[in-house]
């Protein structure tokens, strides 16, 4: 049997080949009604049949860094290549406590104080040089430091949000305060898969090459997501520059510290190795979807939404590269295909798109980080 015809088959497939066969070996099976014995047990075996096809697949996927996911992926990547996903991490808070005039005083040790934006909750934890246990007394104040119950971003928002307190202390409101650290999800599959192939360089002592610089950059700080390297001594001979850039957009100036650190002590110092925050390049988007009618507008958008969100994360520092005399692209047909790749529930929602903006390829600069401008698209139901 050969790779490709390793594939799923559904039920009706695998029921239809075993009449086939059945048929060929002198059974009148196509005759056979629904509700006989003998065509039930051609449905039992087309079902065992369709599972042993999917069960086939997922061995196949599982074992190639590329194809596995979930659970799967990370039995790979630890089993073949000795990595783990960085885990997912909370955002952190300083937030201010203060204590009515003539109520308290409270004792206040690590995990009492939980407060709330309405939606995720965040609990008080050491840190912002606290002695726990902490004693608010009437008229004062004081500053806690707390992280998010939740690790991922979706839980990092605006310190002013945390406004209200679920635990109960008599006469404290909380208010104020700043964004220590914002939180993480748990690093992508493509990001982990990314490090896993250019591990592989590491193994070299000689020349500087990209998945080196690459590898490198990845493992000083999570937020790194892409990397390109322009390797063309741009500050003389053996230098070389590594732009690096998040799954959103630019990255913050500790993570460029960060991997500027670990490139100067692989090679010798900033002289030779530099690392640099990639610039923003805005790409606006305006235009028309038409949309299969038997789905709602804002399940279409919703899913235009994430596709959209998912699809910049995979554009290549400096736009798309196709062959000679159409590199640092971003076509008004790629943004067409991502638009129309949006799905729902598995099955594709858009019809067509029709952009007026951009009404040509953008072309940013080499190693720009390409980010999503203003979007702003209007959903229209496809003739039936």
């Amino acid at each position: 049997m050969l790779w490709a015809d390793v594939v799923s088959r559904t039920q009706a497939e695998c029921k239809q080949d075993i009449l086939t066969m059945l048929d060929e070996v002198g059974f009148t099976a196509t005759s056979w009604q629904e509700g006989s014995v003998a065509l039930g047990c051609v449905e039992i075996g087309a079902l065992v049949w369709s599972k042993l096809t999917d069960i086939a697949v997922a061995l196949k996927n599982a074992n190639l860094l590329r194809t596995s996911t979930g659970a799967a992926f990370d039995a790979y990547v630890e089993s073949q290549y000795d990595e783990t996903r960085v885990a997912a991490s909370s955002a952190v808070y300083l937030k201010l406590l203060t204590c009515a005039a003539g109520e308290g005083p409270h004792s206040i040790d690590i995990g009492d104080v939980i407060a709330t934006n309405g939606e995720y909750t965040y609990t008080n934890i050491a840190g912002n040089s606290i002695a726990y246990p902490y004693t608010l007394a009437g008229g004062a104040s004081v500053t806690l430091m707390f992280q998010a119950d939740t690790p991922g971003a979706d839980p990092t928002v605006a310190a002013s949000e945390i406004d209200q307190l679920q635990t109960t202390f008599a006469g404290v409101t909380i208010s104020g305060g700043s964004l220590v650290t914002a939180g993480y999800d748990q690093e992508s599959e493509p990001r982990c898969a990314e490090r896993c192939l250019t591990k592989w360089s590491t193994l070299t002592e000689g020349e500087t090459i990209v998945d080196l610089v690459r590898n490198i950059c990845l493992n000083a700080d999570s937020t790194i997501a892409r990397v390109e390297v322009d390797d063309e001594n741009p500050r003389g001979d053996y230098t070389f520059d590594a732009y690096v850039a998040g799954t959103s957009g630019t990255v913050a100036e500790p993570a460029r510290a960060a991997a500027a650190a670990a490139l100067a002590l692989r090679f010798f110092g900033s002289a030779t190795s530099s690392a640099i925050a990639a610039t923003e390049y805005e790409l606006d988007i305006t235009g028309t979807v038409y949309y299969d009618p038997s789905a709602s507008a804002a399940d279409v958008e919703d899913a235009v939404d994430a596709t959209l969100l998912a699809w910049f994360a995979t554009i290549p520092l400096g736009g798309f590269t196709y062959g000679v005399g159409l590199a640092n692209i971003v076509t008004v047909g790629d943004i067409e295909n991502a638009i129309r790749s949006a799905q729902i529930n598995g099955t594709d929602c858009v019809r067509t798109v029709k952009l007026t903006v951009p009404a040509a390829d953008e072309t940013p600069a080499e190693f720009n980080v390409v980010v999503q401008g203003t979007i702003a698209l209007t959903y229209t139901a496809a003739a039936s």
